[in-house]
């Protein structure tokens, strides 16, 4: 995909350091690229469609889809933290790669070996980021592109802030002159 032209680029890592006494725990938080793998070992659930005798499709009827989808999504969320912070010096002792049910281990690591709430969600939001997830840099790129696009349109001639072209007539060539 190219966007005006251009290749996109990925995702910088986010660097999160957090002192420990006379260390600094440095955490290289790395854009996952590369979901194959999860898919491969948590396939998305989908929800069992039911149909009336009638042949009417009843949608939202599947028991048990909200929970399964709820645990996907939990799922796929501590994949991403895991595999955004392997690497680099931090190893995780309780974590296996290939068991889906180890990947939550990875945060109950990092509590239990001294980090408190506030640095735990600290590398959270460091491992989102990384990830695109971030809603206050998502606004703040939007913030800043639509500004320029205020300022382009009070630069350009044609803006609807300013007067419009006459026609040969005299009147305005927006009004159809």
């Amino acid at each position: 995909m190219k966007f005006k032209g251009k290749a996109v680029t990925k995702a910088d890592p986010v660097i999160l350091v957090i002192p420990k006494g006379d260390d600094q725990i440095v955490f290289t938080c790395k854009p996952v690229e590369d979901y194959k793998p999860f898919d491969a070992l948590c396939p998305e659930p989908v929800e069992q469609v039911f149909k009336r005798p009638n042949g009417e499709i009843v949608e939202g009827a599947d028991p048990n889809y909200e929970k399964a989808n709820g645990e996907w999504f939990l799922r796929k969320f501590n994949y991403m933290f895991y595999h955004s912070l392997k690497g680099d010096g931090i190893e995780f002792e309780t974590v296996d790669a290939n068991d889906p049910n180890t990947w939550e281990n990875a945060e109950t690591e990092l509590r239990s070996d001294g980090f408190s709430s506030l640095e735990v969600s600290k590398i959270i939001m460091a491992t989102q980021t990384a990830n695109g997830l971030n809603n206050d840099a998502i606004q703040a790129a939007t913030d800043s592109f639509l500004a320029s696009r205020r300022e382009e349109s009070k630069l350009s001639p044609l803006s609807p802030t300013t007067d419009q072209p006459a026609t040969a007539s005299g009147e305005s060539a927006k009004d159809g002159g």
